[in-house]
């Protein structure tokens, strides 16, 4: 057996693995972890999960270093949740900012409020009680994502699920005017990327 027909093997043994990891993911990422577990189970669980996406996503790029997509981005706005409507008042008022398009997320529980000072927006994001958002960063919310516009989110979640890499949602959520869907830290060493379409014509769904 070659050394490339032996790295393929490896491949796909480590995407298999990192598909398994990736469900538990979504667990760490929104705190959704069950209530009865004592608090140094939640930090092994999230530390375990932690290690095992480094180590798959180590040695995926170590065999194959390059990935093959072809979709291109650019920045649409950054992501900031807040606890409550109150602190973006505070926000606005020592920013410099005004708001903009509101729009509610049924599938987030959350009020996302845009500005509108410039081509590249600020989404304050204000989950709704015992939200999968409300316990971000210990419930005291804090920068959460940057948003980069795609022209087909669908598209995007299939080339990189070629890759090896999927995102959080089965398909894209409606957002109001846009389809969006997340990227996990783990997956680009800290940091949360959405991808966002913009719809243009109402006909444009989901899948």
């Amino acid at each position: 057996m070659g050394r490339e027909s032996s790295n393929r093997e490896l491949v796909g043994i480590i995407l298999t693995l990192k598909r398994i990891v990736s469900k538990a993911k979504e667990l760490v990422i929104y705190g959704n972890l069950p209530q009865d577990l004592s608090l140094r189970v939640r930090m092994t669980f999230a530390s375990t999960i932690q290690n095992l996406t480094l180590f798959t996503n180590n040695a995926r790029f170590k065999l194959e270093p390059t990935m093959n997509t072809n979709f291109k981005s650019s920045i649409h706005h950054i992501g900031i949740i807040v606890p409550d409507r109150n602190h973006i008042d505070f926000l606005l008022g020592i920013l410099g900012l005004e708001t903009g398009e509101s729009v509610y997320v049924p599938e987030y529980e959350a009020d996302c409020i845009f500005t509108s000072n410039s081509s590249s927006n600020i989404e304050f994001v204000v989950p709704r009680e015992n939200s999968r958002l409300s316990n971000f960063n210990k419930g005291m919310g804090g920068l959460h994502h940057i948003a980069l516009e795609v022209d087909d989110v669908q598209d995007v979640s299939r080339q990189l699920a070629e890759e090896g890499i999927d995102l959080l949602e089965d398909k894209p959520v409606r957002a109001g005017k846009l389809l969006i869907n997340f990227l996990h830290p783990a997956e680009t060493r800290g940091f949360i990327v959405e991808f966002v379409q913009v719809i243009v014509d109402d006909r444009q769904r989901e899948n």
